[in-house]
């Protein structure tokens, strides 16, 4: 006799919301952060928006196929741990990759730490000196010195000092022509470039273009340089003139390539995961008719993800540069994300894992979505909206971190702005409905838009570590609001059992496509401008893209559509009251055509 099969709503929703807690506390440990490390590694702007870039790419185009395919096969829960267990895989990986100099990465750390070089408000002059250590060579005769001071001197406002050298690792000492070290000076403003080749005693002062002019008087470098023996032979010298320089460089194409491979294969691995869960939850809720609780899942995502980045950034930044004296403290990053996933690959294998036949035979839901989108004007309007707001967050979420860096912000301070944003979306999520109401959902949108270019222009002038934590409210409607009113206009849009699949379309719009072109513009925008230019940038689309919708929603005809779901479910709640009277009616109708004939 075949076993009847037991629902159990309340052990499934409570599985939910325990992975979907755990899993983005996972992402929130390194995605907020990964593009920072990026930065460490000695990636530039326009290395991380390509890698950024086909993150998204891969994301928009494996998240549906590979879900519908692990749907049609009837595999999820084999793919959700697979996903799971590659994820961890993947991310414990991208430790192995080594920075393209290692001892400036270190010493780039050492002087964060040690909080070096900034003046008074007077702009009282101070000096500042960095001890450059090399590596000690197995020949005495080919030895670069232990230790080599070089005090450097400027009047400027704020003044930080960061050591960039060249040693090649492939490359015996005694085989290398010069030996060069170049010092950046970054200021409010001035920027100049200081190179000392230890071989002829030349000494240069470039200036970076975009900023002040330095004089060669306002340097006023002190060295001591001992000797050094030098062959013959000719080789390459690189000369550090300027950001740009580093894509010459074979070492940054190679490191260049190796987190690109890594990140594709974490992508390809971690792209479908979500949405598996959502249909094997979405269609087990469904049969059981308590689809309304699927609705509420994200809440406790949010709330994970505020929890982990908030404490993930405050514990990286208790540590010291190294841990046990070789692991970088970023690693930690990594390992709280495979920690965390490893709990939701136990939870994951409890997950309901039903699979509706109905749904599934529906394989062309996605096109169907695509012409109800492309079939109304005013839809067109929102899905343009959703592929703005997506490469604008694109931009905020890859560069934010680089920006708040720039202005000596510890790791504390990023992950706390992150908590506050997730914070107050979550908050808004509570009175979305009555906003919507009452101020009608073209006005939300608006609102929406125009908050998130208010913080664009924000982020443009930030001036000290903190700065950024306050505007990070206005997220309850640059990011709350905006994406309750973008679902509102899929809900309205959607006829039955098509709301899923709108919500989607719009959600790929956004977070891949949107996304995608915006990380890689962003990154060459970076490159050839500053990122101060970048927000003001975003911030003028925003607000001109904002002004146009607002014209545009008087122009386009408002069509009021049916709430198919609604009827759909009044007709079944209300079909056995109706039998009685269909009976009635078919006995009216028999005795009238009887009277006729009778007549007749």
């Amino acid at each position: 006799m075949k076993r009847t099969r037991q629902w159990d709503v309340h052990k499934a929703t409570v599985l939910a919301g325990l992975f979907y807690f755990v899993h983005s506390a996972a992402k929130a440990c390194i995605f907020p952060f990964l593009t920072l490390y990026f930065r460490q590694l000695g990636l530039p702007a326009p290395h991380t928006g390509v890698i950024m870039g086909t993150k998204q790419v891969i994301y928009m185009v494996g998240a549906p196929v590979l879900s519908y395919l692990a749907g049609r096969y009837e595999k999820r829960r084999v793919l959700i741990i697979c996903s799971l267990l590659c994820s961890i895989g993947a991310g414990l990986l991208l430790i192995l990759v080594p920075p393209a100099d290692r001892e400036a990465w270190s010493k780039n750390c050492s002087s964060r730490l040690a909080s070096p070089v900034q003046t008074s408000a007077s702009g009282v002059t101070q000096a500042a000196v960095l001890s450059m250590t090399s590596r000690p060579q197995a020949r005495e005769d080919n030895t670069f010195s232990a230790d080599s001071q070089i005090a450097v001197t400027r009047p400027s406002d704020v003044i930080t000092l960061a050591v960039v050298s060249h040693l090649l690792d492939e490359m015996p000492t005694h085989h290398l022509a010069s030996q060069k070290a170049a010092i950046l000076l970054e200021g409010n403003g001035n920027e100049a470039l200081l190179k000392e080749d230890l071989s002829s005693g030349n000494y240069e002062v470039k200036n970076s273009p975009g900023n002040d002019s330095a004089s060669q008087q306002d340097l006023q470098p002190v060295i001591y340089r001992t000797q050094r023996s030098l062959d013959s032979e000719n080789h390459s010298k690189y000369a550090f003139t300027d950001f740009q320089s580093f894509f010459a460089l074979d070492a940054q194409h190679q490191m260049f390539f190796l987190v690109l491979i890594v990140v594709v294969l974490w992508e390809v691995s971690t792209a479908p995961l979500e949405w598996m869960v959502d249909d094997s939850l979405f269609e087990y809720m469904d049969c059981v008719d308590a689809a309304d609780r699927y609705d509420r899942r994200w809440m406790w995502g949010h709330v994970g993800a505020a929890y982990s980045v908030c404490g993930v950034g405050f514990l990286v930044s208790s540590l010291g540069c190294f841990l046990g004296g070789r692991v970088p403290r970023s690693a930690v990053h990594f390992y709280g994300y495979a920690s965390l996933m490893t709990i939701a690959l136990l939870v994951g294998a409890f997950l309901p894992a039903y699979i509706n036949k109905k749904q599934q035979q529906q394989s062309s839901k996605g096109l169907k979505a695509l012409e109800l989108i492309s079939g109304d004007g005013r839809a067109l309007l929102y899905a343009s909206t959703a592929f703005l707001v997506g490469a604008a967050g694109a931009n905020i979420e890859n560069f934010l971190f680089w920006q708040m860096q720039d202005r000596g912000s510890s790791q504390a301070y990023m992950g706390m702005s992150v908590s506050i944003a997730l914070a107050s979306e979550l908050f808004m999520s509570f009175f979305g409905d009555r906003v919507l109401r009452y101020f009608g959902q073209s006005s939300v949108v608006t609102l929406g838009l125009a908050c998130m270019s208010i913080q664009c222009l924000y982020y443009s002038f930030l001036w000290s570590p903190w700065a950024v934590l306050p505007i990070q409210i206005l997220s309850a409607f640059s990011s709350g609001t905006l994406w309750l009113a973008l679902r509102k206009q899929c809900d309205n849009l959607a006829t039955p059992g098509m709301e899923r699949s709108i919500q989607r379309v719009f959600h790929l719009l956004s977070l891949g496509l949107g996304a995608a072109v915006g990380s890689f513009a962003s990154g060459f925008i970076v490159s050839r401008f500053s990122l101060a230019i970048l927000y003001r940038a975003v911030s003028v689309t925003l607000l001109l893209w904002t002004t146009i919708f607002a014209s545009l929603q008087i122009w386009l005809p408002h069509k009021k559509k049916m709430n198919y779901s609604r009827l759909l479910a009044m007709d079944n709640s209300e079909r056995s009251d109706s039998d009685t009277d269909q009976e009635r009616d078919w006995l009216v109708k028999a005795m009238k055509d009887e009277r006729g004939g009778i007549g007749r």
